[in-house]
C-alpha cells in the first residue's frame, strides 16, 4: 500500500489491485481510467461508512479520514438508511472490461448514483465519446450532475431511464445501451 498522503499513488495502487481481484483482463484503459478518477471527490469526507464484505448487513466506520480507507474493493454508504452504497469497484471493474468501451463511444449508463462509476466511464469514452446517464433518485442525480460538472460530454438526467427510448439515441448509441443493459 502506497503511502497514506499520496492520493494520486493511492489511486494507482487501488487500479492496480482491480486488475488481479476482478481481474482485468482485456482493456488496460479501465486500469488507467480507476487510477485517474478519485473516489473521495464522489464519496465526500471521511469518516466513511464501509460495508464488510464477509459479514453481510455489516457496516463499520473507517478507522480515519485518510484516502487510503477508500481505496480498497469495498461498498461505502450513500445513504445508510435507505441502503444505498457506492457500487462494487471490482464488479464495475470486469463488467467494464468485457465491455470493451473505447474513445469517441456513446455510453447509456443506468443508475448513476453519485457518478464515481460514470466519471470512469467518462474517461474511458474520452472527450470526442458522450456519457448519458440516469439517475432515479432526485437527490442522488444533484450530487452526480454536480460532481460530473467538468465533464462536457456527460449528461446526467435525474429521472426514469426508460426515457431515454423516447430521446434522439442514435442505432450505435443503442448498440452500446443494449451491450450494457443487456436490453
Amino acid at each position: 500500500m502506497p503511502t497514506r498522503t499520496n492520493a494520486s499513488e493511492a489511486r494507482r495502487w487501488f487500479a492496480e489491485d482491480l486488475r488481479v481481484s476482478s481481474p482485468v483482463l482485456h482493456n488496460p484503459a479501465v486500469i488507467d481510467a480507476f487510477a485517474k478518477v478519485p473516489r473521495e471527490h464522489y464519496l465526500g469526507n471521511g469518516p466513511w461508512r464501509i460495508h464488510s464484505r464477509l459479514q453481510i448487513g455489516a457496516v463499520h466506520t473507517s478507522p480515519s479520514t485518510a484516502l487510503h480507507e477508500i481505496y480498497h474493493d469495498v461498498l461505502v454508504s450513500l445513504d445508510e438508511k435507505r441502503g444505498l452504497n457506492s457500487g462494487l469497484p471490482s464488479l464495475w471493474a470486469l463488467v467494464f472490461d468485457h465491455l470493451n468501451i473505447a474513445p469517441g463511444q456513446t455510453v447509456l449508463q443506468v443508475g448513476a448514483g453519485v457518478g464515481y462509476f460514470t466519471a470512469i466511464l467518462a474517461e474511458l469514452t474520452g472527450s470526442e465519446g458522450r456519457v448519458i446517464a440516469y439517475e432515479i433518485d432526485e437527490e442522488l442525480a444533484r450530487r452526480a450532475q454536480s460532481n460530473l460538472a467538468h465533464y462536457a460530454h456527460v449528461e446526467v438526467t435525474s429521472g426514469d431511464a426508460t426515457q431515454a427510448v423516447s430521446r434522439n439515441i442514435t442505432e450505435g448509441d443503442q448498440q452500446m445501451a443494449s451491450r450494457t443493459l443487456g436490453w
